[in-house]
């Protein structure tokens, strides 16, 4: 709530007023041929974008967006990604948990 806001609602009279934590979203990218933006790519490969595009949409919409690290395509390391996310208690820390496939080039797509 900007200084703004809190103004209008003190012209109101009101000394205080219900508010809400932003919702905290994972955004975790998946996919063999996917790699972070900054490395060299290899044939095959492709930049992560829909990580970003859609922590960009999760701020937009006034929630708090936050990566977690890219992973494969296969069960195994998608559990071991979920494994990680309880380990970390982050299932406890986000509301949501948005999980997006390249869908290009990958074996698994």
């Amino acid at each position: 709530m900007d200084a703004a806001k809190v103004g209008v609602l003190a012209s109101q009279g009101l000394a205080t007023v219900k508010v809400y934590e932003k919702p905290k979203i994972a955004v975790l990218p998946t996919g063999e041929e996917v790699i972070a933006a900054g490395k060299k790519l290899k044939p095959g490969q492709l930049y992560d974008i829909n990580s970003h595009t859609i922590a960009a949409l999760v701020s937009a919409q006034g929630g708090t967006p936050v990566k977690i690290n890219i992973a494969g395509d296969k069960k195994e390391e998608l559990r071991a990604a979920n494994q990680r996310r309880v380990k970390k208690r982050y299932y406890r820390a986000f509301r949501r948990v948005i999980r997006r496939r390249a869908g290009s080039a990958g074996g698994c797509d």
